[in-house]
């Protein structure tokens, strides 16, 4: 089997599984979705729509789901003669693939509620594309960072001592800060940064926003490449 694909092996079995995960979560969310707006007013409950609603729990969801899988999917694939090269590039590509996927068909049940149940406050959103688009790549760009903030840590805690252990939270406390200063995060995002910076969230723009989002994630995929090229595997 060629390098590419290997890695589109990897890709293919790592993205259908945590598909098949995320479709249990997203059932989950819709529910409690479902209940809460029965429950209370539009005006008192998520103005913004399902996409509003998912997309925390969703970030929640890959920074938990990653710390939790990494291991045992780095000794499934090794185990099985993956080199570490193949698993990283693949399992790369499938958390992209699954974190454009949950927000794409969240917008898909964004939509069909908007035409069941068409409200004024989701009117100017779901009726131009180029918002829709727009909020698609935000909301998946962080869902990303947020899958590979669990891997980061995940990784440290599989096979590498305390002191990096612990520089894999500060790290990921790290990334957070600068997601809240790249996008305005509000919650739990911002007040980590008031820690260090009073004065977040800044106002950027969305070109620059996008921008500061992917060299952030490049920055991270290269940490993780870079510790996993010379991770210990756990066989057993």
């Amino acid at each position: 089997m060629t390098f590419k694909n290997r890695i589109a092996q990897v890709a293919s079995d790592s993205a259908k599984y945590h598909l098949s995960v995320a479709a249990w979560f997203i059932v989950v969310v819709s529910i409690i979705y479902i209940v809460l707006g029965s429950i209370f007013t539009t005006n008192d409950f998520t103005p913004s729509g399902f996409m509003a609603f998912i997309y925390r729990p969703a970030k929640i969801f890959s920074l938990i789901y990653a710390i939790s899988a990494t291991g045992s999917f780095l000794t499934f694939f090794v185990r099985h003669g993956v080199t570490r090269r193949d698993y990283f590039f693949g399992t790369a590509i499938a958390l992209v693939l699954v974190s454009f996927a949950i927000m794409i068909i969240a917008a898909i049940i964004a939509s069909i509620e908007n035409f069941i149940f068409p409200a004024a406050e989701s009117v100017s959103f779901f009726g131009s594309s180029g918002l829709a688009l727009a909020a698609i790549a935000e909301y998946s760009l962080n869902i990303i960072c947020y899958y590979l903030t669990g891997w980061l840590i995940a990784t440290m805690f599989y096979g590498y001592d305390m002191l990096r252990k612990n520089l894999s939270i500060l790290g990921a406390a790290l990334i957070v800060i600068m997601l809240s200063m790249l996008w305005g995060e509000s919650g739990f995002e911002q007040s980590i940064t008031k820690m260090f910076n009073p004065h977040s969230p800044w106002e950027l723009s969305l070109a620059i926003s996008i921008l500061g989002t992917l060299l952030l994630i490049a920055l991270v995929l290269w940490i993780i490449r870079a510790f996993t090229k010379s991770i210990t595997i756990k066989m057993k």
